[in-house]
């Protein structure tokens, strides 16, 4: 028998997170984080949602990600101003790319 999935109300979520109501409304509809509702209207929040919303957070305040650049990593893109921003990230970047056209230059 499958255990349902726990959920969250959106004030143990405003808890868990450190955001406000306003801003888990904004990166709902930003970055499609569904949720889901009871049938008096309250939202619930998965883990999965939860960490969604941590992850932007993150993005936000560590790497100084706009909305834009959030919904691109959440789609797996990286553009040119995500590698600006994030040092590490352009680094990994950066060595796969130089043994890419290692790999080409050897082939030809």
């Amino acid at each position: 028998m499958k255990q349902a999935e726990e959920e969250f109300k959106l004030s143990e979520v405003i808890k868990l997170t450190g955001l406000s109501d306003q801003t888990i409304r904004r990166y709902q509809e930003d970055f499609n984080i569904q949720g889901i509702r009871t049938q008096g209207g309250h939202r619930r929040f998965k883990r999965e949602e939860i960490d969604m919303l941590l992850e932007a957070k993150r993005l936000k305040e560590e790497n100084g990600y706009s909305i834009k650049q959030i919904r691109s990593h959440f789609n797996g893109e990286t553009t040119s101003e995500m590698l600006e921003k994030n040092e590490p990230m352009r680094t990994v970047f950066e060595k796969k790319n130089s043994r890419f056209r290692g790999t080409i230059s050897r082939s030809n």
